[in-house]
């Protein structure tokens, strides 16, 4: 029995949208859910926070920075030892702003002491009750990734 030229010219892609058929119809669905988003408010950001990633890495063991943030009186702690091996405290005043042009939320802080303005103003990309996700607003775009502290 002879098949037809044309037939044989197609049989690869009928194998080719088979094997895609099977491969997206045998996928598994990603049905976990996500934490509810919060609104960016001093009320919700309020709390102590762990870093845990710079730029899409972990920190190294053994390092660490934590942030306390204060609703109230929108003061902030920094305790930590990125840069020496003993752990430093710094406080002062953060602020939070509504952006209108892209309609996010930027972070931005003062030292107490003299020392000035943060290094960098952050926007706010995701806040659920256990994360706080940042990008700095500059050229740089550090991305940072908090997880609140349970007490």
């Amino acid at each position: 029995m002879r098949f037809p030229i044309k037939s044989l010219k197609t049989l690869p892609l009928f194998f080719i949208l088979y094997s895609l058929f099977f491969a997206t119809a045998c996928s598994k669905s990603d049905d976990t859910p996500q934490p509810a988003t919060l609104a960016v408010t001093y009320n919700n950001v309020s709390g102590d926070w762990q870093l845990v990633e710079f730029n899409s890495h972990k920190l190294p063991e053994g390092t660490y920075l934590r942030m306390s943030l204060s609703r109230r009186d929108h003061a902030f702690t920094l305790t930590d030892n990125l840069n020496s091996m003993y752990g430093q405290t710094r406080t002062g005043t953060f602020t939070l702003t509504e952006d209108e042009d892209t309609e996010t939320t930027i972070l931005s802080g003062h030292y107490d002491n003299g020392v000035g303005e943060w290094n960098h103003e952050y926007t706010v990309t995701r806040l659920t009750a256990s994360e706080l996700h940042l990008l700095s607003t500059d050229s740089l775009h550090e991305s940072q990734v908090f997880q609140r502290i349970q007490e």
